[in-house]
Order: structure tokens, then C-alpha cells, then sequence
């Protein structure tokens, strides 16, 4: 009598899985307000019957656009690199490159922090096309957000506007410095606090280092102006 071995099914991957997700009203309204102060971008993610299609579309907007600024083109194919090519970019080159990077590096894998590394797909392009085509990607409307600010700096609607010194000057007054007294002391007193733990700690044993010992029957007050000495 045979046996039937276990079938292994592999489970989809979360990218997939979010491909199926429908996106909020939210979401819709900051899409739809993208396509229309965009028309080629709608008409590309329209007519795509795929995805490629969609990053290949964009791709040809944006390098065409791009290429308005051989100096801007020549540091995205880092023909041109320093400081020098760098300050010849434009508000709206910054942009184009901008999205040509997403492109370039669509479908990639990248630890993120904020979800204890767990893996995220880089692929905006391909989010905002199955939000297009099928009203899913899992998108959240902060993405679109994002996306809508990006592209109105690429069109020349969203320009950048340069703080003067007094404006840096007004802002940097609303906040201490590390010289502040308030602050300093402050400073002192979290530092007592944590080197009072790590005294504990080594008393009882729970912290031990070769190159950081107390010496033998040294008192509190000695204990604490060594780990003062330590501490700097």
C-alpha cells in the first residue's frame, strides 16, 4: 500500500498577497487628484496592459523629460560626479531622478527597520498601476500623498523655497542648544542615573568586563568618580 507524501504548498509571497488589497476611498481621491494633474501619466498607466508596461511608459516620459538638462543626465548616469555637478541639478531634476531610481530598482528587496526587518518590495510605478487598473497595490493614501508631491516637483507645480538666514535663525531659537544650562544639567543628571545602574550591575555581577573592574573594596563615592573617568 502506498503512502501519499505531503504536498508542500508554497505560500504567496506578502507582495502578492497586497497586490489583492484594495485600496481606501482615502487612497482613490489622492490617486485620481495624481492622474489629473498628470494626463501622460494617466494615459501611460491606462493603456499598460502590465506592469512592464506601466514601468517602461514612465520611464520614457521621465528620461525624455530629463534629457532637457545634459548636465542633470550626465550625474543620473553618473557620467558626472563632486559637488560641482551635483549644484547643477534643478528642483525638477531632482525629481526625474528621483523616479528613474524607483524604476531602476523596481521589484527589489530592502530590510525594513520599521517592521523589524521584515522584507519590503520597492515598485512605486507598479502600486500606482494596480491601483489604475484594478483599485488594489494595499497602498495607503500617505503613499499617494507622497507620490502626488513628487510628481508636482517633477512638473514644476510644487517649487522649492529656500529658508533665509533669519528664518533658520527662528527656528533654531525654539529649541535649546546643548549648552543650555537647563540642558546640561539635565544631561548630568541622566548620566548619574545610568552609571549608578551600571554600578549595580557590577556589584552584583550581572555586568563584568575584562577592561572595566572596580578594584577591591573601593567605596561608592570611589566607584562612582571611576566611572566618571570612564564616562569621558
Amino acid at each position: 500500500m502506498k503512502t501519499s507524501e505531503p504536498i508542500n504548498k508554497t505560500s504567496r509571497s506578502k507582495d502578492h498577497v497586497l497586490d489583492h488589497i484594495a485600496i481606501t476611498v482615502k487612497a482613490h481621491m489622492l490617486l485620481k487628484q495624481l492622474l489629473k494633474e498628470n494626463p501622460i501619466l494617466d494615459e501611460i498607466m491606462r493603456n499598460a496592459r502590465n506592469t512592464t508596461e506601466a514601468l517602461v511608459g514612465v520611464r520614457n516620459w521621465v528620461d525624455r523629460e530629463l534629457r532637457n538638462n545634459p548636465d542633470a543626465y550626465a550625474f543620473y548616469r553618473r557620467e558626472a560626479r563632486g559637488r560641482e555637478a551635483f549644484e547643477k541639478l534643478t528642483w525638477r531634476d531632482f525629481a526625474a531622478i528621483r523616479i528613474l531610481d524607483y524604476i531602476d530598482n523596481a521589484g527589489r528587496e530592502f530590510d525594513d527597520l520599521n517592521l523589524r526587518g521584515e522584507k519590503a518590495v520597492s515598485n512605486p510605478v507598479k502600486l500606482i498601476w494596480l491601483a489604475v487598473t484594478h483599485g488594489t497595490g494595499g497602498a495607503k493614501p500617505s503613499f499617494f500623498q507622497d507620490m502626488l508631491q513628487l510628481f508636482r516637483q517633477f512638473s514644476g507645480r510644487y517649487t522649492r523655497e529656500m529658508p533665509d538666514r533669519e528664518q533658520v535663525e527662528a527656528w533654531m531659537e525654539r529649541w535649546s542648544t546643548g549648552l543650555d544650562p537647563r540642558i546640561v544639567k539635565l544631561r548630568e543628571e541622566n548620566r548619574d542615573r545610568i552609571i549608578q545602574i551600571l554600578i549595580r550591575h557590577m556589584d552584583a555581577g550581572t555586568l563584568k568586563s575584562q577592561r572595566f573592574a572596580f578594584a577591591p573594596d573601593m567605596s561608592p563615592d570611589q566607584k562612582y568618580l571611576q566611572m566618571l573617568e570612564w564616562w569621558k
